[in-house]
Parts: C-alpha cells; structure tokens; sequence
C-alpha cells in the first residue's frame, strides 16, 4: 500500500509540474527582424538618400562595424569619416532598393546604387539592428 501512495504522489507531482496554466517562457524576436529594425534601416537610407549624414549617424551605434566588401570599417566614426561621407553623400549616391529579407537575425537589403555622376552598383547590406541602432553591416556586390 505504502508503495501505491508513493507511486500516486509522484505521479500527481509530475502532473502538477505540467499545470497548462502555467506560461511557456517569453521568447524575444531579434530587434533586427522586428517592424522596427526595418523602420531604422528604411530611415537610414533615407538620411542617406538626402545627404544627411547626421541624421544617418544618429541611426548607428558609436561600436558598430560595417564590412563593405572587405573593407572593415570597426566604428561609427570611420564607417562615416572614411566610407559613408565620401563615396556616398558627397558624390550624391542614392540608394534604391531592389527587395529584401531576413536571414538569421539580419535583414539583408538589396539595391541599385547610383551617383549623382552616374555610376552604378548592385549589392546588399545584411544589417543586425540592437536597441534600436544598426550594430553591424555586411555589405556584397549582388
């Protein structure tokens, strides 16, 4: 009988450690997948398309990275001083885009590139977005 009670208990132990009531833990999208990681990265453009790069700094953290082809650039003041400023905003580079998608948690961004001299370029971004800010960039001819 002492074993039937023990075997009842532990039974009704397990069940009540099963409680359906009881909520699974939260899962957190990535901020990079969320409607606003693609409203920082839509804005980002923006900013670039009319040559505000302050507006555009604001959108990046001071530590990300941006890896345009090979080019590594590990802070928002060289992603700026020594890419974004001279090869985009001051030879009026507008970004078009061509699509996008999420891999992982990246939101890679297809465009058209032009310059206002009218050089063209094709290639994505894949961007990881945190709080808010893009915190890394990686860049590839299409």
């Amino acid at each position: 009988m002492t074993r039937l009670v023990a075997a009842l208990l532990a039974v009704a132990l397990a069940l009540a450690a099963c409680d359906p009531g009881t909520p699974a833990p939260a899962t957190t999208a990535s901020s990079t997948t969320e409607a606003g990681g693609t409203e920082v990265v839509r804005s980002f453009i923006e900013a670039l398309n009319r040559g505000d790069g302050d507006a555009a700094r604001a959108l990046v953290a001071p530590d990300a990275r941006f890896d345009s082809v090979g080019r590594l650039y590990p802070d928002r003041q060289a992603i700026f001083d020594r890419f974004l400023d001279p090869e985009v905003i001051a030879v009026g580079g507008r970004y078009s885009e061509r699509g996008s998608r999420t891999e992982g948690d990246r939101l890679v961004v297809e465009y058209d590139f032009t310059t206002g001299s009218g050089g063209r370029e094709r290639f994505t971004y894949a961007y990881r977005i945190d709080d808010g800010l893009i915190v890394d960039v990686v860049g590839r001819y299409v």
